[in-house]
């Protein structure tokens, strides 16, 4: 596969040219037709944590920044997948921070720190204060119950939905919990993945016949952890929960995407894909309030254009280019599975 990268003002338009079609490295459970007719204009609907949040906290930065967990002001994946799709997604909700929470309206429901079932998540000091806590953390779980609350416990066909989660957990059991062993942090990363089988398998079952789930890149390798005791853990706990997910949708009509391939080239070649970067962090983080992503925008970026340059918005988060890659690549894979 080819990325060419040209700058069009302070955006990155990214032209995805796919050379491989229904390798095992671009995406699980391939079955052409196997998926609801594309509607005209899709209803684009998306569940998950920081890597899908559209601006849950942006309260916290108090006008200072879009409040994403990225390089800020720029759109993350589920908007580049939107906009392909000739639709668009917005925001669900404010919360967090002290701030009672506040409807929007959208249909992203991620939010930060979020894991697939349980509390707390990341950065939830007290899962029982809600909107007194610093992240609300909304699982996976009740993200999906909001979104069927909301729309008469049913999807329909012209939905098309997206989830992308796990990674609280993992992070959960490594830096939080502290699991009592590498072994039994892995049973509980597997069980999340298990739940979010499950969750998936209810979104399919209350009416959702076009389902699209990402699975989690290798956190043991992003430059945030790669130096840290737990990488090797991280790695694996990774991949067990990817095998997991994976062995849970085999046979349902259900995309699942292989980001964990996709991020592991970038991480390798970042060249290949017009980076100037991959092992380092494009916001300046010394410079935010709590090394905070949500912080940073075009004025706290390491070097000009950084955003456009650097995969890893902190060494965790992606760029704006970094979320326009995974935006194109699981527009690829939709294309080749006959979803669009």
């Amino acid at each position: 596969m080819n990325f060419k990268t040209t700058l069009t003002g302070r955006f990155v338009t990214t032209g995805l040219v796919v050379a491989l079609t229904t390798s095992a490295a671009f995406l699980f459970g391939y079955a052409p037709g196997a998926y609801g007719a594309a509607p005209a204009v899709p209803h684009v609907v998306s569940f998950g944590d920081s890597l899908s949040d559209l601006g849950t906290y942006a309260t916290r930065t108090e006008g200072r920044s879009a409040g994403r967990f990225t390089t800020n002001p720029g759109p993350i994946w589920i908007e580049v997948v939107a906009q392909g799709l000739g639709s668009a997604i917005t925001l669900n909700r404010h919360a967090g921070w002290g701030k009672p929470p506040q409807a929007m309206g959208g249909t992203a429901y991620g939010e930060g720190g979020a894991r697939v079932a349980l509390q707390p998540g990341s950065n939830n000091t007290d899962a029982t204060k809600g909107a007194g806590s610093e992240q609300t953390t909304l699982p996976v779980r009740a993200q999906i119950s909001a979104y069927l609350d909301y729309s008469h416990g049913q999807f329909t066909p012209d939905d098309t939905v997206f989830v992308w989660a796990g990674a609280n957990d993992l992070f959960q059991h490594a830096f939080f919990a502290h699991s009592s062993s590498d072994a039994a942090g892995d049973a509980l990363v597997r069980e999340a993945a298990r739940d979010l089988v499950a969750e998936v398998k209810r979104i399919g079952a209350t009416g959702a016949t076009r389902i699209v789930v990402l699975n989690l890149y290798d956190f043991g390798q992003v430059p945030f952890f790669i130096a840290k005791p737990k990488s090797v853990v991280l790695s694996a706990w990774t991949r067990s929960f990817n095998d997991e997910l994976a062995s849970g949708l085999a046979g349902t009509p259900v995309l699942l995407v292989d980001l964990f391939s996709l991020m592991h080239l970038a991480n390798a070649d970042p060249a290949h894909y017009g980076l100037k970067s991959a092992s380092s962090s494009a916001c300046k983080l010394d410079d935010l309030p709590q090394r905070a992503v949500v912080f940073c925008t075009d004025q706290t970026l390491v070097e000009k254009d950084a955003n456009l340059n650097f995969l890893y918005a902190d060494g965790l988060h992606p760029t704006t280019v970094g979320h326009r890659i995974i935006g194109e690549y699981v527009l690829a894979a939709m294309k080749t599975a006959g979803m669009r």
